[in-house]
């Protein structure tokens, strides 16, 4: 069983974090912080945090926004970030995306804001960079303030965000590239937010040394578990017995209750993990992600005509490879009967739903194909071999079995009608 699932983190990597656990020697937490946020920029505008979702709550209780206040959010994320504004006391309002382009629509931003409305939540998806002329443009126009979710679009590169952005967020959790296990740094445009922020940090509870060598044990058992004898072997039986979450699951840095989730995310970073982040950002090889990148390049000269979210964008790092297809469950089936594991589209994102006030920003493009999508294993440990196994194996499902329309360009079509009918549903 080749896995979807592969961490772009080592024996090696774990190893320096089991030794910095244990070692008395080395750099106390603040100075290792400072490095950290010292390499990141040299600009003095960056803070360091436990996670990404951490430093977007502290981002938040920064700005402090009145109560009631709305956030225009890219309506597909994880479920936690909309959970993180509710939490200040504000509300998410899902703006829905241009599925070729991965960006929210202009049309639906201009009515969207209102009075009430003080900050943007734009989210880079499946590796893209998008460009953020016309965010800036709308931010200046009505004095919001504009964050930049850049979790999924690192690639080791000088690449820090855009520099206009008010917060810029990135992300070192699980299966990010050049992943820490977990661990984030914001940037601020204002220098007086940041040490506001900075202060606010100071006042949590540090993250206890038992929280972070549980966490690298738990890595060092999914590592081996995601090679491939015992990954086909431990999926195999976990699918017999429904347990075949059995992966997903840890991999979620916050779970438990919504509390018990704020409690958890709601630390500094502690000594352990600045250290390794540090030294993953040190000695993070690059070619990586080039790796990733031939991989889906491979792939696509496999399936030209698979449609897929983001088909329009240049700039892409390929760190999710969804493709649309009209019976997901039934390629899905058809795939790990080749020997390919891959996950649906609902269990990998969420569509924040809109508030019960403003049920005409449903974001209905996205709720109508999310359960189209299916995610393939297309990543850096990817052999040409088995990405032309894979094409082969989509280029074989036959539509005749499920009664369906296949993999290709019926579900681009499903894709661009639904984002008709909204576009109609508005003008009227």
């Amino acid at each position: 069983m080749i896995p979807r699932i592969r961490f772009d983190i080592g024996w090696r990597d774990l190893l320096y974090g089991f030794r910095t656990a244990y070692s008395f020697r080395g750099d106390d937490r603040l100075t290792a912080q400072l490095k950290v946020e010292q390499l990141w920029s040299s600009e003095d505008d960056s803070l360091a945090c436990l996670s990404l979702r951490s430093g977007f709550d502290t981002a938040l209780e920064a700005y402090s926004f009145p109560a009631g206040s709305e956030v225009l959010m890219s309506c597909m994320n994880i479920g936690p970030m909309a959970d993180i504004v509710e939490s200040h006391g504000l509300t998410p309002l899902p703006i829905d995306l241009d599925l070729d382009k991965l960006t929210m629509r202009p049309d639906l931003l201009e009515r969207a804001i209102t009075p009430n409305t003080k900050a943007i939540v734009h989210a880079h998806l499946l590796g893209t960079r998008q460009p953020l002329d016309e965010l800036r443009r709308l931010a200046d126009k009505h004095g919001l303030v504009l964050f930049e979710d850049c979790a999924q679009a690192y690639r080791a590169d000088d690449w820090r965000g855009d520099p206009r952005c008010d917060v810029t967020m990135f992300s070192f959790g699980p299966l990010k590239t050049c992943s820490a296990t977990m661990g984030g740094i914001v940037r601020y445009r204002d220098k007086d937010m940041l040490e506001k922020a900075r202060s606010l940090q100071s006042q949590l509870p540090v993250q206890s040394r038992f929280e972070i060598i549980q966490r690298l044990l738990l890595f060092s058992e999914l590592i081996f578990v995601t090679q491939e004898l015992p990954y086909s072997i431990i999926v195999g039986a976990a699918r017999r017995l429904g347990l075949e979450e059995f992966v997903n699951a840890p991999l979620r840095n916050f779970r438990g209750s919504k509390a018990y989730q704020f409690k958890k995310l709601r630390k500094q970073p502690s000594r352990t993990l600045l250290s390794l982040l540090l030294h993953r950002l040190k000695t993070y090889d690059p070619s990586l992600v080039k790796q990733r990148l031939d991989a889906a390049e491979a792939l696509l000269g496999e399936i030209p005509e698979v449609c897929r979210p983001g088909r329009a964008i240049a700039d892409h790092g390929y760190w999710q490879f969804p493709i649309y297809c009209d019976d997901p469950v039934g390629l899905r089936r058809h795939l790990h009967r080749q020997g390919f594991d891959s996950t649906l589209g609902h269990k990998a994102f969420v569509v924040i739903p809109p508030p019960a006030d403003r049920l005409e920003f449903e974001a209905t493009t996205a709720t109508g194909t999310l359960p189209r999508s299916l995610y393939l294993p297309v990543h850096f440990r990817a052999r040409k071999e088995d990405l032309v196994r894979l094409g082969e194996a989509i280029r074989s499902f036959d539509p005749e079995c499920t009664n369906d329309r296949g993999v290709l360009n019926d579900s681009c079509t499903v894709a661009d009608r639904a984002g008709t009918l909204e576009t109609t549903a508005a003008a009227t």
